[in-house]
C-alpha cells in the first residue's frame, strides 16, 4: 500500500522544524508586485537581498489552520486511463483500479503520473510497484528526461537535478531569501546522489531541456509557484510515499524534506508576488486530493 499517511506526517514535521505553524488561523497577506527586469544582463546573484553573507533572521512563521482530515481515503480523483499493456489477464487482476486495495494483496494500482499531474480516470493493476521519483523537469507543460535507455528511476532522478538547478536560478532572479536558496541547493545534491545510486553505468546522457529558456521575469513568480506546487508539493510528497511503501526510508525521508521545501517556497512566492498568490489559489482549487488535505491547508490564503 502507498504510505501516504507517513509521508504527510514527515512533510508536516519538516515544515514545523522550519517554523511553519499549522495550528492557528491564517494571517493576512499583502503581496508585492513582480520585480522589474534587471537593467543589464550582468546582474549577479549577490545583488539579491539576504545574500550579503551577514546574519539573517529566521523566516517568518506562516500560521494556518489545518482541518482534522483523515488521510486513508481513495485516490480515485488522481487516477488515469488504463494502460493497454496491463498484465491483468495473467494475474487475473480487475479491469481497472483507483487504489492499491482494488488490486488485491501484493499488487499495485499504477496511475498515469507524468511527473507533475495525475490525470482523471482508472489505472491498471501490476505486480510491480510504480515509480514516481524526484522533482520533474517541466518545460512548457511537458516533462523531460534524458533520451538514453536507462531505468526510469535513474532518468527521473537525473532530470530532478536540472529541475532544482533551474529553481535555484529562478529564486536568485526573484531575490529569494538565502535560506531557500541554500535548502534548494542541498536538495539538488540529494538528487545527484539518488541519480548516481540508480545509474547502471556512466550516466543517462544529454538532457537539452535543462537549458530551455526561462519565463520572462514579470511572469516568473506565477510560473515558478505552479512548477513548485505540482512537482514539489504534490510530486515529492507522492514520491516520498512510494519510497516508504517499498521500504526505502532514506529516499522517503529525502523526498519528504524536498516536499516541505516546496511548501516553503510556494508560501514565500505567494506572500511576495500577487500573480503567484493567484496562480497558487487556482492550483489549490483544482486539486481535490483529500489525502494531502492537511498539507494543502498550509498553502491556503
Amino acid at each position: 500500500m502507498i504510505d501516504r499517511a507517513t509521508a504527510v506526517g514527515l512533510v508536516l514535521s519538516h515544515l514545523a522544524a522550519a517554523g511553519v505553524s499549522c495550528t492557528r488561523e491564517p494571517t493576512a497577506v499583502t503581496a508585492s508586485p513582480a520585480p522589474e527586469p534587471p537593467s543589464t544582463a550582468t546582474t549577479s546573484a549577490t545583488s539579491a537581498p539576504n545574500n550579503d553573507g551577514g546574519a539573517e533572521a529566521s523566516p517568518d512563521a506562516v500560521a494556518v489552520s489545518v482541518p482534522d482530515v483523515a488521510v486513508a481515503v481513495s485516490v480515485a480523483d488522481a487516477a488515469v486511463a488504463m494502460s493497454p499493456d496491463a498484465g491483468k489477464a495473467k494475474f487475473k487482476f480487475p479491469a481497472k483500479c483507483f487504489k492499491d486495495s482494488d488490486c488485491g494483496p501484493d499488487a499495485y494500482c499504477v496511475l498515469n503520473f507524468n511527473g507533475a499531474n495525475f490525470e482523471k480516470g482508472p489505472g491498471y493493476c501490476s505486480k510491480e510497484a510504480p515509480i514516481y521519483e524526484g522533482r520533474p523537469l517541466v518545460i512548457d507543460g511537458e516533462v523531460h528526461v534524458a533520451s538514453a535507455a536507462r531505468p526510469a528511476a535513474a532518468l527521473e532522478e537525473h532530470a530532478s537535478v536540472a529541475a532544482f538547478a533551474r529553481t535555484i536560478a529562478s529564486l536568485l532572479a526573484l531575490g529569494a531569501p538565502r535560506h531557500l536558496v541554500e535548502k534548494t541547493s542541498r536538495a539538488l545534491h540529494d538528487e545527484i546522489r539518488h541519480a548516481e545510486e540508480a545509474w547502471v553505468d556512466s550516466g543517462p546522457g544529454p538532457l537539452p531541456a535543462a537549458i530551455a529558456p526561462f519565463p520572462a521575469l514579470a511572469s516568473l513568480p506565477a510560473a515558478l509557484v505552479v512548477d513548485v506546487f505540482r512537482g514539489g508539493c504534490l510530486g515529492e510528497t507522492r514520491a516520498s510515499a512510494r519510497a516508504l511503501a517499498r521500504g526505502d526510508r532514506e529516499i522517503g525521508e529525502d523526498e519528504a524534506r524536498h516536499a516541505a521545501l516546496a511548501f516553503e517556497t510556494a508560501l514565500w512566492l505567494a506572500n511576495h508576488f500577487a500573480d503567484a498568490r493567484s496562480a497558487l489559489d487556482r492550483e489549490l482549487a483544482a486539486c481535490d486530493d483529500r489525502e494531502l488535505a492537511p498539507l494543502l491547508a498550509v498553502l491556503a490564503s
